[in-house]
């Protein structure tokens, strides 16, 4: 179950800031639970037909609504696997994109309006095949007939059970965790909580005081310096490539205390805004709906500062011509322990394929 980019900030904050009034939607979180394991069952059971790939299938999502920061996992298991030799590639639904047909290629020329802005930052950052379409086995199908693809990984779509899988992920977010611990519309769970002790991994997204599993690891997103939006390019192949940050585009000379606009559309804006602040920045707060489609007016701030936002943000804004706006790169990191365990995973289930 997805839900529409504009959900309310209202909202998250009942869910995670656990607001007493939530009690009053619990019989709509029980026809919820019902209708969502009688769904998950008939999957189980076979009464429904359920997808099996000829390759691999690894499936990064989450149990929560709200952003908990899959992508740049996503983009570190890609690139992980690519590392290795193999040739991955990935399926996603295209959130907040819209197109007219379906399965999509996403490719350099791709705009986030009809793709979607996570799926054309994913192909961009690890120049390997991405296909969206809201019926992930679809996609899996085209990218299986169109690349020769060794490896399935899907963004998100733990819920999506006409896929087959081989391995699950769920990434959780460190500090808001599970919210209430109740299923929607109550709380912020699509599946029980429960659900979390039948996945292959668990991993936690920065620091928690939590325990949602015993063997739960750990990942930072670890910033890089920023960069020029206006400058900021992919060197474009067949598809795209990696991040060009060489060169005067870096913010070598930028001064910690300095007041910034940070922008953010994602799931969390509080975690960028953290990460920031953690770096010296005076922020002023910005933030968006998650996969917001912005405007040149979204920028027209009464305090003239430099504008910093995330690499999802501005792949979006690039037409958009901004002067003094910044991106923040950030890359994923995972104990490794988890790269150990997922590889292992991966080649026992090669033996079998």
């Amino acid at each position: 179950m997805r839900f529409d980019h504009r959900l309310t900030n209202w909202m998250l904050e009942a869910w995670y800031g656990s607001a007493c009034w939530l009690h009053m939607l619990r019989p709509l979180s029980s026809v919820y639970r019902t209708l969502a394991e009688k769904n998950r069952h008939r999957y189980l059971n076979g009464e429904k037909p359920s997808w099996r790939a000829p390759v691999p299938v690894i499936v990064v999502g989450n149990i929560t609504v709200g952003g908990a920061g899959k992508t740049p996992l996503v983009i570190a298991i890609t690139q992980f696997f690519k590392a290795q030799g193999l040739r991955p590639g990935i399926v996603s639904r295209g959130y907040g994109g819209q197109s007219e047909t379906y399965p999509l290629v996403v490719t350099a020329d791709s705009q986030p309006a009809q793709v979607g802005d996570e799926p054309l930052l994913i192909a961009c950052r690890t120049d390997c095949p991405v296909v969206v379409d809201p019926n992930r086995v679809e996609a899996v199908k085209k990218l299986i007939a169109d690349f020769e693809c060794d490896l399935v990984i899907s963004d998100d779509g733990l819920q999506h059970y006409a896929l087959g899988r081989d391995i699950e992920i769920c990434v959780i977010d460190g500090k808001r965790g599970l919210g209430n611990r109740c299923l929607l519309p109550e709380g912020p769970l699509r599946e029980s909580h429960a659900r979390l002790s039948e996945l292959d991994f668990v991993v936690v997204n920065g620091e928690s005081e939590q325990k949602f599993r015993l063997d739960q690891n750990v990942m930072s997103l670890q910033p890089a310096e920023l960069q020029l939006v206006s400058a900021y390019k992919y060197q474009h192949n067949s598809a795209c490539g990696d991040v060009n940050t060489t060169g005067s585009n870096s913010v070598k000379n930028k001064k910690p205390g300095e007041k910034i606009n940070a922008v953010a559309g994602i799931g969390h804006p509080e975690r960028f805004f953290q990460s920031l602040e953690a770096m010296g920045y005076d922020v002023i707060k910005r933030p968006f709906p998650d996969h917001y489609q912005f405007t040149s007016v979204d920028f027209a701030f009464k305090e003239m500062y430099p504008i910093v936002m995330t690499e999802k943000d501005a792949i979006k804004c690039q037409q958009l011509k901004l002067s003094d706006a910044w991106i923040l790169p950030v890359e994923a990191r995972v104990d490794d322990a988890f790269w150990q365990q997922l590889l292992a995973k991966y080649q026992v289930l090669i033996s079998y394929k």
